[in-house]
């Protein structure tokens, strides 16, 4: 009877032990992900390129979901695998060069107050209040789970969304001219970055 009883209870241990990732994930905080990036923003110097900084920020994004997104699923499957790899680094390449230095300074002399968390399937948003001085403005951070963590996929300020605005553009120029031709612009995105102290909505854009 002893031995029934323990085998019953190391069962349902080991049933514990199983379910408990699932649990986990289901559980992360949007808020915790978006806030430690917005740290990693402020402790930033805004222009340094080392390399374990760049790789400490990009640790909170999911550059492949922002990839896929940015391209289009259909034309996403179309791709090998290194085209894939080089079209995710090039995206990475654009955002932390056009995107981190006006997001470091964002960060940097605003408040950020954290509102409505919603889950829909594996994807997380969260609704966010930045005021910089005088301005406000509606941040929405969707994030998406992937190796057990969330992950930012994508930034809107007020009504302008980062990774839309990025398919909107290369869709045009995808039906245009071919992904090899999209590449290649997005490559000399990345190079062509100029001294820009835009702030507010326009962290979303360009």
């Amino acid at each position: 009877m002893n031995y029934i009883k323990r085998a019953n209870l190391f069962s349902l241990a080991l049933l514990a032990a199983v379910a408990a990732p699932s649990y986990a994930v289901s559980n992360l905080s949007a808020k915790d992900s978006v806030s430690n990036l917005i740290t990693c923003f402020v402790q930033w110097d805004g222009k340094s390129t080392d390399k374990n900084k760049l790789d400490q920020l990009a640790h909170s994004m999911d550059y492949d979901g922002m990839s896929q997104r940015a391209l289009g699923t259909v034309q996403w499957a179309k791709l090998s695998a290194p085209q894939k790899s080089e079209f995710i680094t090039a995206l990475r390449n654009v955002i932390e060069l056009r995107y981190y230095p006006r997001w470091h300074r964002l960060f940097t002399k605003g408040t950020v107050v954290y509102g409505v968390q919603t889950k829909k399937q594996t994807e997380t948003t969260i609704e966010t209040k930045l005021t910089v001085g005088k301005s406000k403005q509606n941040l929405s951070w969707l994030l998406d789970e992937k190796g057990g963590e969330l992950k930012v996929v994508s930034l809107k300020v007020d009504k302008s969304d980062l990774v839309t605005r990025l398919h909107d553009r290369i869709s045009t120029r995808l039906a245009k001219s071919g992904f090899d031709k999209v590449l290649a612009w997005l490559k000399s995105k990345s190079a062509d970055v100029g001294d820009d102290s835009s702030t507010g909505g326009q962290a979303a854009s360009k």
